[in-house]
């Protein structure tokens, strides 16, 4: 599908949510444009490489409906996200189930379901993959060196190409498993695209290994670690892992696949809060807000992703004061920002924050009582035209001009 669309401004479409719905509470919206366009992209800067969306990173089911219906796969890491994938309706041949270390009910259950490709990095997983699914198709996991990206994961999960891969391939063979190929990730928010290189050419010394033993092997995973909203860097990102497969891998009969998550829905969501209260003392404004670091700023908590206030209000006054941001929960560590500079607010103002789709709505809660931010989509009509049959259940209003659709979602997994 190549749908390219002109889409409007964030602070247009925020207002717009909070006027057709009388809006008081925070919410989320999903600009499923946005998805579109990054599904074209993707297409674009990487032809020969087939995305898996990594469900982890944002299981919305505006988004994943929006992805399942683009027709790519899915990269699960649980018995949860794969139930939730194949009850919309994805086929279980679109689905990697990524978990290099698995739990042996969750390989039962993709066993039963016929979730057969699957990685693994140790030899007790091989024995649990023997015992609880043996016909599965197996990708070895490289561990990677990632000390220039924001979120490793090197150290916690994959093999050295030399040693360990050898020792693990002959465990399998011994076994008898079908090992089909190879994985890397790089890390979140991958900075030095080096990185893909030497993963790449690593990968390519194990598949001949592989098939040295006498394995098939057939399909490369190169994992995530893309940019989630800066195209220009994605495209110089493109350009190595291009280069790369084709030194490498043009000589292979092999499917590329990816991992992407961050890439497809960091731009595409922005969360919008109101402050409902304002303290102001001698030294700095306190700011109460509706959302806080138990709802949409929970992955504060885990994560340093950077993040900008914006104002949705047009101010007449422009200095700026110092000033600390609360959350509305009664706990006295909910504070979303200790140390900021903001202009003069009031009391109903509303800011919102770009770039909001990626591992921030997984790590919401509902503590002190207060409910996960509403959820809303909205999209132009022509967008709207492709996906409508996705979504029978929602609700959704035509604009008077005839240009944008919205479809407000309450729906959770």
């Amino acid at each position: 599908m190549n749908v390219n669309c002109i889409q409007p401004k964030i602070r247009n479409m925020v207002q717009l949510i909070i006027d057709k719905f009388e809006e008081k509470d925070a919410f989320h919206l999903i600009n499923i444009d946005d998805l579109v366009n990054k599904y074209t992209e993707f297409q674009e800067v990487l032809p020969k490489v087939f995305p898996f969306y990594a469900v982890k990173c944002n299981n919305d089911v505006v988004i994943l409906k929006v992805l399942a219906a683009l027709g790519i796969g899915f990269d699960c890491a649980t018995k949860n996200e794969i139930q939730t994938m194949l009850s919309l309706g994805v086929s279980p041949d679109k689905i990697v189930y990524s978990h290099p270390v698995k739990q042996e009910s969750h390989l039962e259950y993709a066993a039963s379901v016929n979730v057969g490709l699957m990685t693994f990095d140790c030899t007790a997983e091989l024995h649990k993959i023997l015992q609880f699914y043996p016909s599965a198709k197996l990708l070895i996991r490289l561990s990677c060196d990632d000390k220039t990206s924001v979120h490793k994961f090197g150290n916690k999960y994959g093999c050295n190409s030399d040693i360990e891969a050898f020792e693990l391939l002959a465990v399998a063979h011994s076994l008898k498993l079908n090992v089909v190929g190879v994985s890397f990730h790089v890390g979140s928010i991958c900075r030095d695209y080096n990185s893909y290189t030497y993963a790449i050419k690593r990968s390519q010394k194990v598949f001949a290994l592989g098939k040295s033993m006498g394995f098939n092997m057939n399909l490369l995973d190169i994992g995530g670690g893309f940019p989630g909203y800066n195209q220009i860097e994605f495209r110089k990102l493109g350009r190595v892992v291009n280069d790369s497969l084709e030194t490498y891998f043009s000589s292979e009969n092999v499917q590329i696949i990816a991992e992407p998550g961050r890439y497809f829905v960091e731009s595409a969501v922005t969360a919008a809060c109101r402050i409902t209260c304002i303290k102001k003392r001698k030294e700095n404004i306190s700011y109460y807000l509706n959302d806080g670091i138990c709802g949409s700023f929970a992955f504060t908590n885990f994560v340093r992703d950077p993040f900008e206030f914006k104002i949705l209000n047009d101010l007449l006054d422009s200095e700026l004061y110092s000033s600390i941001v609360y959350g509305p929960t009664c706990w006295g560590e909910d504070i979303v920002d200790k140390s900021v500079h903001l202009p003069q607010l009031q009391i109903n103002d509303w800011l919102y924050l770009e770039h909001f789709g990626a591992y921030k709505q997984v790590f919401v809660t509902t503590f002190n009582g207060f409910s996960k931010p509403k959820m809303y989509a909205i999209c132009s009509t022509n967008i709207w035209t492709l996906f409508k049959a996705n979504f029978p259940n929602s609700e959704y209003k035509i604009q008077k001009d005839g240009t944008c659709m919205i479809i407000e979602n309450n729906e959770r997994f």
